[in-house]
């Protein structure tokens, strides 16, 4: 059987080192990827630019505003042609290293395992010394052991969708028929979440589950262990902004095709 080329699609913003880490850890997982960057503008933009050049990324969008993770359903949106060409469909939030062999694993898990399986995340790391003094009990849910896999959601570190899924997703949004509470933000959110991809999930009556033996380092969280850091500052301005975290009109914005 020929190996399906995954789509890569990279939220990336303002931490141009945290990008290229993920970047550098997808590319030597040497499974065969097609990265997009889908940028929320920031004053690093050019530097964002500069790693899509180095890199030869396959395609990169900038949006018009910061929108958060929302730029992955205003892509999927405008450009379902391009989706519509991989049989999976990678999001990810562009602070992660990646084990080398997780997509491998990934792919085998969603291939050949449990057709209940719909949506897979690379597991994370919970145990480095680094993130002691952060409540990931409360950001991670506990998953549960089964033979081959791991069953349980996580947050958008790296999640991989079957394309028909991630369609069926997106519809479900289209149509806000999945609202749920949004962690800082407000409590009948129905753009999308971790929240309502769980919900929709659970709906279908399906299973996201995580790989078991490969993992990844949410590096993301590195930026949450000194309070004065300017991302984190940068974020909650936003939240507080009503910028990110809400509920938004997506007509409103665009996505300028870069390269």
């Amino acid at each position: 059987m020929e190996t399906p080329r995954i789509l890569v699609l990279l939220n990336c913003f303002f931490n141009t080192d945290f990008i290229e880490k993920t970047v550098v850890s997808i590319l030597e997982t040497k499974y065969p990827c097609d990265i997009v960057f889908l940028e929320n503008p920031s004053k690093y933009s050019n530097d964002i630019k500069e790693l899509a050049k180095k890199y030869n990324i396959y395609k990169h969008f900038i949006c018009n505003d910061n929108i958060d993770g929302n730029v992955f359903h205003l892509f999927c949106n405008l450009h379902s042609n391009i989706i519509e060409k991989y049989i999976y469909i990678a999001m990810s939030e562009a602070d992660v290293v990646l084990d080398k062999e997780s997509l491998h694993e990934a792919i085998e898990i969603l291939n050949y395992s449990n057709k209940k399986i719909e949506i897979l995340s690379i597991d994370i790391l919970l145990d480095y010394k680094k993130y002691y003094n952060l409540p990931l009990d409360n950001w991670v849910p506990k998953p549960i052991n089964v033979n081959g896999y791991i069953v349980g959601s996580t947050g958008f570190q790296f999640i991989i969708f079957k394309n028909y899924v991630l369609n069926e997703f997106i519809k479900s949004l289209n149509k806000k028929e999945l609202v749920s509470p949004v962690a800082l933000g407000v409590s009948n959110f129905h753009m999308m979440s971790d929240s309502n991809l769980t919900l929709f999930i659970e709906k279908r009556k399906r299973l996201w589950v995580r790989t078991i033996k490969n993992k990844l380092d949410h590096i993301g969280w590195e930026k949450y262990i000194f309070n004065n850091d300017e991302y984190v500052k940068e974020k909650e301005n936003n939240i507080v902004e009503k910028k990110i975290r809400d509920n938004i009109d997506l007509t409103l914005y665009t996505l300028k095709e870069i390269i």
